[in-house]
């Protein structure tokens, strides 16, 4: 008799032999453990299981506890410098691989972007430059944070195409700002300096005033993230056809979030936030709508300033324009001009990645006041560049951005329904791009810069990928 090698266990047989298996261990833990405990282990492994499941078959919704975990900051350490974004990371990593291999769409994926010749430049770059960089360990540090929220990045473009998973990411980022102002109005109000975070104060109009920071180390990042969710927001309300109850919504998530980032008095922000909803403003075409929003706008600046907050906020602002008082841009001049010396000691591949914080001691200005000797990253991202990577990675950044502007510009009248959020990530980058000149530590490391990235990407990408199948 031939052997037949086609012959194969029929699938009930298969799934009996499993199931008797898990009955068999089921039995043998219930003579060895506590029922109470066995139900426990049964009832957490169901939940686990379900969320697994609910998140394989939605896998946007990763997206959504990432953004939350961001927001978390120091509140979402666990232990050893893990955080509730590394957790979620890895998972919606294992999602994105079972979600690829499961459903066996990973040929339909997205991988190939118009960043990626630019990101991985920079990440050659800044690898090479290790060789000779005094901070070799910070350095590896950054190189594999950054090449995960590139990661992030693909996840986004893949997993955001539709406008009710764009309003996911819009109604996270609303509810985390709320929670974060409401937690700035507290710190504020009470005064006191929470340990392990840095302890600022300013003084305004005469009163010293605690720097809030949420649940963020720094009061200007805290205040960055509020600003981030306002600008896309703002451009929903504006440019979106979306339900006037969500609508309302981002009216009252971005007048909370622009109360948290004045309460913050950052400046960076403040000016990161205006030129963002400028932006914004920019592509309205009705005329009638741009009248009533810069009028409704303006009504809000000069209610807002005429409160006593308002005009301490004013105070804080205009005292940019000091340069002989106000510290703060004393040592981001001495930054620059400290940052340009290593750039001209290296002009073409520069100190070395993380080289700044270490080489900085030689190159500090001999004026500058002591109690701020202990600043040691520069606050211009553009300096940095020219500093650590010399004119090399100073050029690949730079036509990195000049790339993003480009393919925003051109999209955004030619993507459909998704303009709205195209024209709120494209508004978004350029405060960023801005925002770099005077608080430059948010690249390449602050997570909303990416998922910015991969808003954008994933509007363009996903409405070619329709326009072709059309």
């Amino acid at each position: 008799m031939k052997f037949d090698s086609t012959l194969k266990i029929p699938s009930y047989w298969l799934k009996l032999l499993i199931g008797l298996i898990i009955i068999e261990a089921l039995a043998i833990l219930v003579f060895t453990l506590q029922p109470i405990v066995l139900f426990l282990c049964g009832l957490a492994l169901a939940g686990v299981l379900l969320f697994y499941y609910l998140f394989l078959d939605k896998p946007y919704l990763w997206i959504g506890l990432l953004v939350a975990a961001t927001a978390l900051e120091t509140w979402g350490r666990i232990a050893n410098g893990i955080t509730f974004f590394h957790v979620f990371f890895i998972l919606s990593f294992m999602g994105f691989l079972s979600y690829s291999l499961f459903t066996n769409t990973i040929s339909s994926l997205i991988f190939s972007t118009p960043l990626n010749k630019y990101f991985f430049g920079y990440i050659a770059v800044s690898g090479i430059s290790l060789i000779y960089s005094p901070n070799f360990e910070s350095g590896i540090l950054f190189i594999t944070v950054t090449i995960a929220l590139f990661l992030f990045f693909i996840t986004v473009v893949n997993f955001t195409k539709y406008n009710i998973q764009y309003i996911l990411v819009v109604v996270v980022l609303l509810l985390t700002n709320i929670f974060i102002t409401c937690l700035i109005i507290y710190q504020t109000l009470k005064g006191e300096f929470i340990p392990g975070i840095m302890d600022t104060t300013v003084a305004v109009g005469g009163i010293k005033f605690y720097r809030a920071v949420g649940t963020f180390e720094d009061p200007n990042v805290a205040a960055t993230y509020l600003a981030s969710g306002v600008i896309l927001a703002f451009s929903r309300l504006l440019h979106s056809e979306d339900q006037k109850l969500i609508k309302t919504f981002y009216l009252i998530g971005l007048i909370f979030s622009t109360i948290g980032v004045f309460i913050t008095f950052s400046r960076s922000a403040i000016l990161f936030q205006f030129i963002g909803i400028s932006v914004s403003l920019i592509f309205i075409k009705n005329k009638k709508v741009l009248k009533l929003s810069l009028l409704a706008l303006l009504s809000l600046v000069i209610l807002l300033f005429i409160s006593p907050i308002g005009s301490l906020v004013t105070e804080r602002i205009l005292s940019i324009f000091d340069l002989a008082k106000d510290n703060s841009i004393r040592v981001r001049i001495s930054l620059i001009s400290s940052g340009l010396k290593m750039f001209l000691d290296s002009p073409v591949w520069g100190i070395g990645y993380r080289g700044f914080p270490v080489l900085y001691d030689y190159y500090i200005q001999p004026n500058l006041p002591m109690e701020l000797l202990y600043i040691k990253e520069s606050h211009t991202l553009y300096i940095t560049l020219l500093a650590e990577l010399g004119i090399i990675g100073f050029t690949i950044v730079l036509f990195w951005f000049k790339r993003v502007i480009k393919d925003c510009y051109h999209h955004i009248d030619k993507v459909g329904n998704n303009r709205s959020t195209l024209i709120g990530a494209f508004a978004l980058f350029i405060a960023f791009v801005l925002n770099f000149i005077y608080y430059g530590n948010l690249f390449p490391m602050f997570n909303l810069i990416w998922l910015d990235f991969g808003l954008i990407y994933s509007v363009i990408l996903n409405s070619k990928s329709s326009a072709s199948t059309v």
